[in-house]
């Protein structure tokens, strides 16, 4: 394949069969492909990691929420879950795909989650105190879209934007949608000042 996606993708899996095979159809159409190992383990350099929503099963929300706060997450389905397919879209998982997805369709739910990190605040002087898919939805809401519309444009339930708005709220001392919107400007405009005026050097 001539064209790569400029992506680093990490998969995560319970199961060899599944890591093995994603890995396989991933490895001629991306930049690199790593198969993440347990969670105890430092994660590796990438940009997206697929996740096996049966990981839920194994190791507990608790594990996926703190993948969230890390890297961007695309869930993977192999059979229909509603339980896990809830917690995994409330915990903050970008997007989920079913398991037996092609690789075309594969690739550009990959390129989607990695165009969608690209808008956050990455440049903020310290650590934002939102999660991926969290400053995301506050990012959609300071341009003006309505919950509905950021849940079609994320592919999320309603009462999903509506987990993530609060969970936002209370990270950055919001009261209401004003206050998250005045606090994301204000981040976005120390980002554009930092890139415009670098400290001089001492």
């Amino acid at each position: 394949m001539s064209h790569l996606l400029p992506v680093s993708v990490g998969v995560l899996s319970p199961h060899p069969v599944l890591r093995e095979g994603l890995r396989s159809l991933l490895e001629p159409r991306v930049r690199a492909v790593t198969e993440v190992g347990g969670h105890g383990d430092a994660l590796p350099a990438i940009d997206v990691l697929l996740y096996d929503l049966e990981d839920l099963d194994v190791h507990g929300s608790r594990a996926l929420a703190g993948l969230v706060e890390v890297v961007a997450v695309l869930g993977v389905e192999r059979m229909f879950r509603p339980d896990l397919r809830g917690t995994a879209q409330a915990l903050g998982v970008f997007d989920i795909v079913p398991v037996e997805v092609d690789a075309v369709t594969l690739v550009r739910a990959i390129e989607r989650v990695s165009r969608a990190t690209s808008v956050l605040p990455q440049e903020l002087p310290g650590r934002s105190p939102l999660t991926p898919r969290e400053a995301e939805v506050v990012g959609l809401l300071a341009q003006g879209l309505s919950n509905q519309q950021i849940a079609d444009h994320l592919h999320l339930s309603i009462n999903s934007v509506k987990t993530h708005l609060r969970s936002s709220y209370r990270r950055i001392g919001a009261v209401n949608r004003a206050q998250a919107v005045r606090w994301w400007l204000q981040q976005t405009d120390v980002a554009a000042n930092a890139r415009r005026d670098p400290p001089a050097d001492r």
